[in-house]
């Protein structure tokens, strides 16, 4: 197989990765599109065709719920530990300037779009003797790279060492350029295949750390082993509303207007239609009406659509469904939502993990312990807040001996009455540094 083509299994995804992408990016992608998701009717030409596209109202349903789970899981920054050379470098993760927030982002979209993507982390040349402090200061340190499911042509595996481990990874970086990324004899091995002409010339290196190879692939694949995406079904259900809305903007464009019928008009006449017109006709027979429209099929066609957009929020889309009928039971309602947003806990976990992985690449390229290097995203959705006759409990407590200040500050921070942002010693040094400015007094004033 040539090194610029995609293997079998990632072939057949490509399309469905396109629907996915251009629903969840919104309205502009999906009617860039044209024609591959809303077809031409009859004998439809440019301009009718431009004008019909206009007409038909998409909901970018997807797309909406994407950024709310997106808003959700960041809605609180993330975890990272330990304190140390990591967790300063999330604040700049990649080679353009992104931090960590940015590149996690990224990554929960990527695979609740796809279940795929990747990313790659890599490594400057580093001079004989550089101390890691050196290194950093003249900014030689590893970057992640994101690669896009479309950027990845081929991901093996293969049990090494009675683990599986990624074996050999083929990326696109651009048109001419594809890296090659091999375990060969166990060694990290790095091939750019770039094409130039008619040919394609190879360019081999094997990196080190500390003047010892590589003993994995620094890639870190964001898929899950299964071949369905979060929100392909969310997609499809979008899919179908888009066309069915489609059906509604036609009937509506040849129903909803009153239709003029003559019967009994000679081929050969020619009416002008205007207000200011008054037409008088030799036949008697000659019949002269207004037909309006009288069926049922466009109620038939909005109840559709109103099921489809109570489908699309049951698979998530709360945002597209109206207020839930005072009948329904609070628990209920409590439970559909809790099952929610475990299915985007077990996503903001996973994409945790996968970040991990990339820290502790980052880690083993600087040469340092890795084994308590961790990011965990923020699983905690619901906004939270205290009690006024809790709060009045937890302080009298607190003042009465019975409650630590480290409890204290972690019931407030879980009340979001302290940013989450900020640890307990932090929270110290603020409280010993804030000037409180001394009772007025009256006999001064």
């Amino acid at each position: 197989m040539m090194i610029d083509t995609y293997d079998e299994k990632r072939a057949v995804k490509l399309p469905l990765w396109k629907r996915n992408r251009d629903h969840t990016s919104g309205t502009d992608a999906v009617k860039t599109a044209r024609t591959e998701y809303l077809p031409l009717v009859g004998a439809m030409e440019g301009p009718e065709y431009l004008a019909h596209l206009a007409m038909v109202e998409y909901k970018p349903a997807a797309a909406r719920t994407l950024a709310s789970h997106v808003g959700l899981v960041f809605r609180k920054p993330a975890t990272i530990s330990p304190d140390g050379p990591i967790k300063d470098l999330c604040n700049v993760i990649e080679a353009d300037g992104s931090d960590i927030t940015t590149l996690a982002k990224w990554a929960l979209r990527e695979y609740s779009v796809t279940n795929d993507g990747g990313i790659l982390i890599d490594h400057p040349v580093m001079p004989d003797g550089l101390s890691l402090a050196a290194a950093l200061a003249l900014d030689l340190r590893p970057f992640a790279s994101r690669y896009t499911a479309e950027m990845i042509l081929s991901v093996q595996t293969s049990v090494i060492g009675g683990r599986k481990k990624i074996s050999r990874v083929v990326l696109k970086d651009d048109e001419k350029t594809f890296r090659e990324l091999t375990l060969e004899n166990g060694v990290y091995t790095i091939t750019v295949h770039t094409k130039d002409g008619g040919r394609i010339t190879e360019t081999k290196s094997q990196p080190t750390v500390n003047g010892k190879p590589l003993t994995s692939i620094p890639f870190v694949h964001l898929a899950d082993g299964e071949d369905h995406a979060a929100f392909s079904d969310i997609v499809n259900t979008n899919v179908t509303h888009y066309l069915t809305a489609a059906e509604l903007a036609t009937a509506l464009k040849w129903c909803a207007k009153p239709r003029l019928t003559i019967v009994g008009l000679p081929d050969d006449v020619a009416l002008d239609h205007d207000p200011a017109i008054a037409w008088r006709f030799s036949d008697k027979d000659t019949k002269v009406e207004y037909n309006e429209f009288k069926g049922t099929g466009i109620v038939a066609i909005e109840r559709q659509l109103d099921r489809l957009v109570k489908s699309m929020a049951e698979q998530g889309l709360r945002l597209l469904m109206a207020e839930q009928a005072p009948a329904e039971a609070a628990e209920t309602a409590q439970r559909r939502e809790a099952s929610e947003n475990s299915i985007l806990a077990s996503h903001a976990h996973h994409i945790s993990t996968k970040l991990t992985a990339v820290l502790r690449f980052i880690a083993t390229w600087l040469g340092l312990e890795n084994d308590r290097t961790m990011i965990a995203l923020n699983v905690d959705f619901i906004p939270s807040t205290v009690d006024p006759q809790v709060l009045q409990q937890l302080v009298a407590l607190n003042q009465a001996g019975k409650l630590s200040d480290r409890q204290l500050f972690i019931n407030l921070q879980k009340g979001e009455i302290i940013s989450g942002d900020v640890d307990f010693d932090q929270h110290q040094v603020e409280l010993e540094n804030t000037v409180i400015d001394p009772p007025i007094d009256d006999d001064l004033a």
